[in-house]
């Protein structure tokens, strides 16, 4: 079985990579996007030391779920952050009720889950740390530095040049100090000269000693098995699948769905760039004929109003009626007028001779259901067709 663990900095960005064997050994490392990362049967995250504080506690013998609550009464106060978003995973405590721990952003393990299609473990950098008697300053594999402290505690030291972390180094020796735990000698795991540790000495009254570097991905496997696992914070491991796992069943329904819409847009684009082809010949054709029989037209709407009274004119000049007349368009309407109920239905049309009559109240009643009041009855037709018809 292999192992691929993966150092991940802020916002959960994969830094670095490392596998290995069943036996714990070291396959292969690299950095990089996740395309060039091996394949394994596990995969475990380390998450890097300055995304993680770790406290030595000592609590009463409490039952599981109560030592969490008690782990966050005791720290809250010595955290920068709500305690509400933090996630605190416990070791297992010894026989006088000291355990260790370690404080991370709770979105940030929550991120971890979409890391890779899966997780099965979330390691902190300085877990795998050895344990010293003394304080010991290592390099992380993010290229920070943290200090890991006799009770099993750690922090990291996020200054980007050497004399900032110094700064934070002797504030921390000073909190140190006043609690009488201030270290005769420190351990420093990483690269450097003599003339440097002679500095740091001159500057904090503490000795420095140079030691074998550390590498977080050459810790060895019992570091690695012994480490807290972090999800334990966010409560039991859910049984059902994951996010990502949903999304992947999803897939082919809305790649269907996307599918689906892109035709019926594509089926409806088609559609309206033909209709609007049709349309430009039709209004092409218009004003060629409208050309053809020199009418003055600038535009088809134009060329159509022309072509239309020039036939009105031509069938005129024929005795004919032409589409537009009073009297083809009356005819069109007289099946919707007689189907109008009651008496007030005009009952016949006929061409007018000379002066209307005066009307009856009656006449007018009959034509009131037209018009739309006695006072307008036979007024309506009349004006617009005075030699056509008249109401009876």
């Amino acid at each position: 079985m292999t192992v691929l663990r993966i150092l991940v900095a802020a916002d959960g960005d994969p830094v670095g990579w490392a596998l290995f064997d069943a036996t714990g050994k070291l396959l292969d490392r690299g950095t990089g996007a996740s395309s060039n990362r091996p394949r394994a049967e596990r995969t475990e995250a380390i998450v890097a030391a300055s995304q993680v504080r770790t406290f030595a506690l000592s609590l009463p013998p409490l039952v599981p779920a109560r030592r969490i609550a008690a782990a966050r009464y005791a720290l809250e106060d010595r955290l920068a952050t709500p305690i509400d978003d933090a996630a605190i995973a416990l070791s297992q405590p010894d026989g006088a009720g000291n355990l260790h721990a370690v404080v991370l952003d709770r979105a940030l393990l929550e991120m971890l889950g979409e890391l890779d299609d899966r997780v099965d473990r979330v390691l902190a950098e300085p877990d795998l740390a050895p344990a010293r008697a003394t304080w010991t300053w290592y390099r992380s594999g993010t290229g920070g530095t943290f200090v890991t402290t006799p009770d099993g505690g750690a922090f990291a030291l996020d200054a980007q040049d050497a004399a900032s972390a110094m700064a934070q180094f002797a504030a921390a020796l000073r909190d140190a100090a006043r609690n009488g735990r201030a270290p005769e000698r420190i351990d420093v795991a990483f690269a450097v000269d003599d003339a440097t540790l002679a500095g740091w000495r001159d500057a904090t009254d503490v000795t420095f000693s140079r030691i074998a570097q550390w590498r977080w991905d050459e810790a060895g496997r019992e570091a690695f098995d012994n480490a807290i696992d972090l999800r334990t914070s966010l409560g039991p491991a859910r049984t059902g699948p994951s996010r990502r796992t949903t999304l992947r069943l999803f897939r082919p329904a809305i790649a269907l769905t996307v599918l689906a819409i892109a035709l019926q847009f594509g089926a409806t684009l088609a559609q309206w760039l033909g209709l609007r082809w049709q349309e430009h010949r039709a209004e092409q054709t218009l004003l060629a004929l409208a050309r053809e029989a020199n009418l003055p037209v600038a535009d088809a709407d134009s060329a159509a109003t022309a072509l239309a009274q020039r036939y009105s004119q031509q069938q005129h000049r024929a005795g004919l009626a032409a589409p537009e007349d009073a009297l083809p368009l009356l005819a069109r309407v007289a099946p919707v007028l007689g189907t109008m109920p009651g008496r007030c239905a005009p009952r016949r049309i006929r061409p007018a001779r000379g002066p209307s009559k005066p009307r009856s109240s009656t006449t007018r009643r009959r034509c009131a259901s037209i018009a739309g009041s006695p006072a307008q009855a036979c007024t309506r037709f009349r004006p617009a067709m005075p030699t056509v018809c008249v109401c009876v």
